[in-house]
């Protein structure tokens, strides 16, 4: 049985997601007060479609030690839980994608995160289950308005349907020649 090996983030790719990260990051209101976990799980389901590995990256802004040393134990809640964390003033701050060395939120693409976010630090990696869970939970962020996620999620499938469409088109030329 082969097994294929996932796709590398090319230039071009690289290029058309940053258009659509402009896009989401300049129409949706509060994308990272509450949004960031609701688009990166759409994001990173679509990368997984098309042959990326992406992981989903949780990043704490530095507070104090006990507090980030506490998070990093158990930022992998359940989401009562976690919004027992949240309660005691121990939040997770962002969410964002880390695919093929690159971290993608709806800011850009960057290689090192550490002059976009110079106060946060990466506390690890969260299951796509367990971030579904999280956005499914009533208590979330209530900063970002969910009616914005049907409309998100089409700029997200068009955006991902133009590849398909431009992949299909190649394979057919290819077929032709070959």
């Amino acid at each position: 049985m082969k097994t294929s090996l996932p796709k590398t983030i090319t230039s071009d790719f690289l290029k058309r997601l940053s258009t659509l990260l402009h896009c989401i990051n300049s129409i949706f209101k509060n994308i990272n007060s509450g949004g960031c976990g609701h688009f990166a799980l759409m994001l990173g389901e679509k990368l997984i479609n098309h042959g990326y590995n992406p992981e989903i990256i949780c990043l704490q802004k530095f507070i104090n030690d006990d507090d980030i040393k506490q998070i990093k134990e158990n930022f992998n809640l359940a989401p009562d839980e976690l919004m027992e964390l949240n309660q005691m003033g121990a939040y997770l701050n962002h969410i964002m994608i880390k695919c093929d060395g690159f971290y993608i939120d709806s800011t850009g693409i960057y290689k090192d995160i550490s002059n976009i976010y110079p106060d946060f630090e990466e506390l690890g990696v969260v299951s796509f289950d367990k971030l579904k869970s999280w956005c499914n939970c009533d208590d979330w962020n209530n900063t970002f308005d969910k009616k914005q996620l049907p409309k998100m999620e089409r700029l997200i499938n068009k955006y991902f349907d133009i590849e398909i469409t431009l992949m299909k088109k190649f394979k057919i030329m290819v077929e032709m020649v070959g």
